[in-house]
């Protein structure tokens, strides 16, 4: 009876074993790999030549054996990057062009002013050297024409002089005047009387040799003083060489004194004798005064 039990539990589980379907695990084979590998690589243009074109906005390329694509934005995007850097680049280069004119200029402006203030400088030095020198002058004129104005002037007012006879000797005489407006000091006088034919420097230096050993006298404001020297001896020659033209009766002389201002000052005299009224002329030189 346990055999029969046994059997017919055998039995129910096979019944039950047919009735529900057992399931399987199915491997997929190698082909369909290579099929759907297929699939995937149907999408790139090298497998299809009707994709390849497909879309005008994208490009493809190829690397060592790796495909790549290249959207028309992404290479867009390279030339505006490509456009703005070069833009940036020019900018550059004229921000710095720009600041190396503005530094030459700035260089040249100072140069400019500093040319210009040394100009100024040296016109304004020139200026206030003019205006000093002007000053100056202006004073000097202004003392000068005070010393001028109130000095003394000492000159000789008359002169007496006859042509003497042959073998007689006799005095030159003369009057000494102070016409200015201060007193005369320290005068001295000297009268030379000669048969030449002119004057010459010998004459006049031994004028000035004479008037070392004159005494010295004072003359006021308006006072008039004589004065005189003793005159050549004439002999017959002379006389005949004056008369005929061939030598000149000539007085001539010089006055030295000093004014209130210390100045030294000096007067000159020069007369020729005419033969034809008897009279002496002064001559065009040596009547001056300083």
């Amino acid at each position: 009876m346990e055999d029969n039990n046994k059997v017919q539990s055998d039995q129910q589980k096979s019944n039950h074993n047919q009735k529900q379907p057992q399931s399987q695990t199915v491997l997929p084979k190698l082909e369909q790999f290579k099929g759907a590998e297929q699939r995937k690589r149907s999408n790139y243009p090298d497998n299809d030549r009707k994709q390849k074109n497909k879309s005008p906005f994208c490009v493809w390329f190829k690397h060592n054996g790796v495909q790549s694509i290249i959207g028309l934005f992404t290479i867009g995007t390279l030339i505006a990057y490509i456009i703005v850097s070069q833009t940036q680049i020019n900018q550059t280069h004229y921000s710095l062009w720009l600041a190396d004119s503005t530094i030459k200029h700035t260089i040249k402006i100072d140069s400019l002013r500093y040319i210009e203030d040394t100009t100024d400088r040296g016109i304004t030095r020139r200026s206030n050297e003019w205006t000093v020198k002007m000053r100056i002058k202006d004073t000097l004129a202004k003392d000068r024409i005070y010393k001028l104005e109130f000095r003394a002037y000492v000159y000789f007012k008359d002169i007496t002089n006859i042509v003497p006879p042959v073998g007689v000797t006799v005095f030159n005489n003369a009057t000494l005047s102070n016409i200015g407006k201060t007193p005369a000091s320290k005068v001295k006088v000297q009268l030379i009387s000669k048969i030449g034919t002119g004057i010459y420097s010998t004459d006049w230096e031994l004028i000035e040799n004479l008037l070392k050993n004159q005494p010295e006298i004072v003359i006021g404001i308006g006072q008039e003083v004589p004065t005189g020297s003793k005159a050549k001896m004439f002999n017959k020659e002379d006389s005949i060489s004056v008369y005929t033209g061939e030598k000149k009766y000539i007085i001539y002389g010089k006055i030295t004194y000093f004014d209130v201002f210390g100045d030294k000052r000096w007067t000159r005299f020069c007369a020729v004798f005419n033969p034809e009224d008897g009279r002496f002329v002064l001559t065009p030189k040596y009547n001056d005064a300083n």
